[in-house]
């Protein structure tokens, strides 16, 4: 895990957004973080955050998570994009002062982090979020309606698949954290909503095939999104960059 090159399993993958200077790193959570994650890699904060975890499936994304976070700025550094050396971590209080987003140690660099059956960690130089959902949660998903905007539910209402209802809500998390609130900040304010959203720009990819995943940078210059990446709209099924 201390060389970039290390993996417990072949879960693990990487790509770098030249545009917004991102780098996503995702894998499954580890079956055995506490083999897998060096001691050295958890802050005291995270230590006492693992122990108040209760299921060992919440401590298990946690600790990936972390993980996820080093061989990002692993990668970062061999890009030339930080400093040779640079282990990434985030700060004790884990967010920037009175927002919901993890904030990392190195200064102009922002973190977002989303785990369910997979982790996914983005680490930017631009405001940005993730979010990742199983597909399984669109049922559930479609009963949490009172957090979309009228627009929003409008457009869940036309679209009755399952992976749609968990593409919005995964744009919807993905802006929030961007943003850099959270749900802090009402989700159904006009600001938030992922259909009209100057300045957002939103798109999906599959991070394994049961998992779907959203990423939303703030800024203006476009990004390139990844071949085979879903631009996310609130069209059916949206634009893909071909693979």
């Amino acid at each position: 895990m201390c060389e970039a090159e290390k993996w417990p399993d072949d879960s693990f993958s990487a790509l770098t957004l030249p545009g917004p200077r991102a780098v996503l790193t995702w894998s499954r959570p580890l079956a055995d973080w506490r083999r897998d994650v060096p001691a050295g890699l958890l802050t005291a904060a995270d230590r006492l955050r693992l122990g108040r975890l209760r299921r060992e499936q919440d401590r298990s994304r946690y600790a990936t998570a972390r993980a996820l976070l080093h061989r990002a700025g692993l990668i970062a550094s061999g890009l030339g994009l930080i400093p040779p050396g640079t282990v990434v971590r985030l700060r004790a209080s884990g967010t920037n002062h009175g927002t919901g987003r993890p904030a990392p140690d190195l200064p102009g660099w922002q973190v977002s982090i989303s785990h369910d059956t997979a982790v996914v960690v983005a680490f930017s130089r631009v405001p940005a979020g993730v979010d990742t959902q199983g597909l399984d949660s669109g049922g559930t998903i479609r009963e949490l309606t009172s957090v979309f905007t009228p627009d929003e539910r409008a457009w869940l209402a036309r679209h009755p698949l399952d992976a749609d209802a968990v593409r919005l809500w995964t744009a919807k998390e993905a802006l929030l954290k961007a943003r850099g609130t959270g749900f802090l900040s009402d989700p159904r304010l006009s600001e938030n909503d992922t259909l009209r959203r100057p300045g957002v720009q939103l798109a999906h990819w599959r991070p394994f095939p049961d998992a779907t995943a959203a990423m939303a940078v703030l800024d203006d210059e476009p990004v390139d999104w990844p071949q085979g990446w879903t631009v996310f709209g609130g069209r059916d099924p949206g634009t893909v960059r071909p693979a």
